[in-house]
């Protein structure tokens, strides 16, 4: 049951992101990257290599329908999650702002990733301009967005249906 309603968040997330989002202006011209609030929620709440296998999924669903170059977008989004993954697997507890730092974070690492793959297809850009102007503004945004994100998807996980039965990690050998 658990994977349908991944799908459901997926699918709802890749409408909503390359649709309605792109038509409706967003604080400073941003849009929410629901795909990696919801992998970044599946990583805090499960602490398995779900949210890897989500990110991965979906951004090469994602760059299949709305990218000129396949796999950029779903290498950055599986990377981005994959550091937070390592970085949070042995925390027992989530604090109150662990939330909105991981968002935080994991929002500059993808764009980074991206701006190295950017660089590396010969493409010139201001990384200093981009960073200030585009990433930060959409890594505080991220962060603003992952409170709410992380407690809706924790309340949804409170459900015995939506819990792992065994971790992800051992089918993966991680």
């Amino acid at each position: 049951m658990r994977y349908i309603v991944f799908v459901l968040l997926g699918a709802g997330s890749l409408f909503l992101c390359g649709s309605i989002f792109g038509y409706i202006t967003t604080i400073a011209g941003l849009v929410p990257d629901l795909l990696m609030l919801i992998s970044l929620c599946i990583v805090l709440n499960e602490r398995t290599a779900a949210g890897m296998v989500f990110a991965a999924v979906f951004g090469l669903l994602f760059d299949g329908l709305f990218s000129p170059v396949m796999g950029g977008n779903a290498l950055a989004y599986t990377v981005s999650v994959a550091i937070v993954y390592y970085a949070l697997r042995t925390q027992q507890r989530i604090r109150i702002w662990t939330p909105a730092l991981v968002g935080f974070f994991g929002y500059l690492l993808k764009e980074c990733v991206l701006a190295v793959i950017v660089f590396a297809m010969g493409n010139e850009y201001s990384f200093f301009y981009m960073f200030f102007r585009f990433m930060l503004t959409g890594a505080l945004l991220c962060a603003g967005l992952m409170i709410p994100a992380y407690y809706l998807m924790h309340k949804l996980y409170s459900n015995a249906w939506m819990r792992p039965r065994k971790s992800l990690s051992d089918d993966l050998d991680l």
